[in-house]
């Protein structure tokens, strides 16, 4: 998390966020329909590092996180029906996870206008959309990526994740109703230390390049159909002409394999 940047720090150097960042958060807010006692810090004329939920840099000013997640995942906000408006170039981390975005169709767009991203989560938004593509992706240094328990029905994994390979440290989409197979590129994951993909319909063999993941300690692929021969070099890194163990700690998957 990067929110470490913020709160006091901002208050005792007397810094206030940008008006266009205070603007873009006042519009998201507007969009908001139940749970307004959330946004009761929110007040306009009150410098928006001091919001709840809102993180700036103490440097700068420059809003840095926003994190508007519910700690009662029973508890559902009713969200936006669109994020294109929502552009804080700065921001780092985003969490809008039990926050229904499940008219938003735009989703990934609004997410690419954020270049700084180092970590989203949007755990059980209702999102059904996961697009598989995008023009050009614009947020090359993320970190983190939660997108589990959304109903991304007949989706297949996305092609835009492989353009953020060389940076992912975790990977989460368990419990998206996802499809096809495991792409052989997961493999160019090689920063990669969570993947999780349980609880969902991928089906074929899992890539025998696993081995070469030397950072991956957590792989869930259980409760798939996945099938076909375990990759001899799982959990193995390969170095010049021999193999020593890889940081691989967990892993868990489908019945057929045990």
């Amino acid at each position: 998390m990067v929110t470490s940047e913020s709160s006091s720090g901002v208050q005792a150097l007397n810094l206030h966020c940008r008006e266009s960042e205070q603007k873009a958060l006042l519009m998201l807010k507007d969009g908001f329909h139940t749970s307004l006692a959330r946004f009761s810090s929110w007040i306009p004329e009150e410098d928006c590092c001091k919001w709840r939920g809102v993180g700036c840099n103490n440097e700068t000013g420059h809003v840095i996180s926003l994190d508007l997640h519910s700690p009662d995942s029973s508890e559902l906000l009713q969200g936006p029906a669109a994020l294109t408006g929502f552009r804080v170039s700065s921001m780092k981390v985003l969490d809008l996870s039990s926050v229904y975005l499940g008219d938003v169709v735009n989703w990934l767009d609004a997410v690419n206008m954020l270049p700084s991203l180092v970590e989203l989560r949007l755990v059980s938004c209702q999102l059904h959309n996961l697009p598989q593509s995008l023009p050009s992706l614009n947020f090359s240094s993320l970190e983190v990526l939660d997108l589990s328990h959304n109903g991304f029905y007949h989706s297949l994994i996305p092609n835009w994740l492989v353009e953020v390979s060389h940076t992912l440290h975790l990977l989460n989409l368990t419990t998206c109703s996802l499809q096809g197979s495991i792409p052989h590129a997961i493999v160019n994951f090689t920063s990669l230390v969570v993947l999780d993909f349980s609880f969902n319909y991928l089906k074929g063999s899992i890539p025998h390049g696993f081995g070469s993941m030397t950072s991956l300690a957590v792989l869930d692929l259980s409760f798939n159909y996945l099938e076909g021969p375990l990759p001899a070099t799982l959990g193995l890194i390969q170095e010049s002409h021999h193999f020593k163990h890889s940081p691989l700690r967990e892993l868990r998957l489908p019945t057929i394999f045990c």
